[in-house]
């Protein structure tokens, strides 16, 4: 569904590297993956909400992810607007982002309650979830049903 939401926009790119590689993922493996690939001279940059952000010290090999990439924090209404240690300020860029009332579990909601998702998901992943069915037990208004997990849309 990934693919087929950034399809159309030719700066977008997926990878599936923390599903191939399998069990546990942990950020230090993903960035230290991408810098051995792009190389020393590519800045790379992880893109995180606040809420990630805070939680850094308690990541694996926290100080590993920060020699290797600098951070994007999402800063969203009404999360704590906190900081970590200098060394990590220093290396992280704060944006303050509109709200936006969407999330995954208010789309499979909606697919539960035989709601419309159009205009909260892509043309082209609302049609894969139509078509797919991948939320078994979840039926759209659109007629798509589609992943169900103890009784629960994931």
């Amino acid at each position: 569904m990934v693919r087929l939401a950034i399809g159309d926009h030719p700066l977008f790119e997926v990878s599936d590297l923390e599903i191939v590689r399998g069990g546990i993922s942990y950020t230090v493996d993903t960035v230290r993956h991408f810098r051995l690939e792009m190389g020393p001279d590519v800045e790379l940059w992880l893109l995180l909400g606040m809420d990630a952000y805070l939680d850094i010290p308690a990541w694996k090999d926290p100080e590993s992810v920060l020699a290797e990439c600098r951070f994007a924090v999402a800063r969203r209404p009404g999360c704590e607007d906190r900081r970590l240690s200098a060394d990590f300020e220093a290396r992280t860029r704060f944006e303050k982002i509109t709200a936006v009332d969407i999330s995954s579990t208010g789309i499979r909601e909606r697919l539960r309650e035989g709601r419309s998702i159009r205009y909260l998901v892509p043309d082209a992943v609302e049609a894969y979830i139509r078509d797919r069915k991948p939320y078994p037990g979840c039926e759209s208004a659109r007629g798509g049903t589609g992943l169900q997990h103890g009784g629960e849309c994931l």
